[in-house]
């Protein structure tokens, strides 16, 4: 993984831990009923989640890059709406190979509405012990879609 930022005076950095949902298992794509690969990223300023930002990850395999775009819009395999997690399911795998090695990297950009979730407001933040104003406690989010 490479970071290429640096936190402002006073700021906590960002950081990015990326994963699939296999770790470093093998993963069956034989059968009726064959595995599924989700990809994911976790994005935090602290303990917050930072909500409305663009997450690449990249997978290569030898054949050139892949690059999948994830969301963290609680919709599959993403599970809760802006907790900073953001996941995509990948497919495209080389079939015709016994074994293929995978190599994942994620990227992270701001957009115009990256920001923050600074969880829970009020007096239920201000009354846990340990919390900084700087860095409150998670998380706040919704799994309630849009639509629903």
């Amino acid at each position: 993984m490479k970071i290429k930022s640096k936190a402002p005076s006073g700021s906590l950095p960002l950081t990015v831990d990326c994963w699939t949902s296999i770790g470093e298992e093998d993963l069956n794509l034989s059968g009726e009923n064959p595995a599924r690969l989700s990809v994911l990223a976790e994005v935090r300023q602290g303990q917050n989640p930072v909500i409305g930002a663009e997450v690449i990850a990249t997978l290569e395999m030898g054949h050139g890059p892949i690059e999948l775009v994830l969301s963290d819009e609680g919709m599959n395999p993403d599970r809760i709406k802006g907790d900073g997690i953001y996941s995509k399911y990948f497919t495209n795998f080389v079939m015709n190979a016994e074994e293929t090695r995978y190599t994942l990297k994620c990227e992270v950009a701001g957009t115009n509405t990256s920001m923050i979730n600074q969880g829970p407001s009020g007096s239920f933040r201000s009354n846990r012990l340990g919390s900084l104003p700087q860095n409150p406690p998670c998380c706040g989010s919704s799994a309630v879609g849009d639509d629903s």
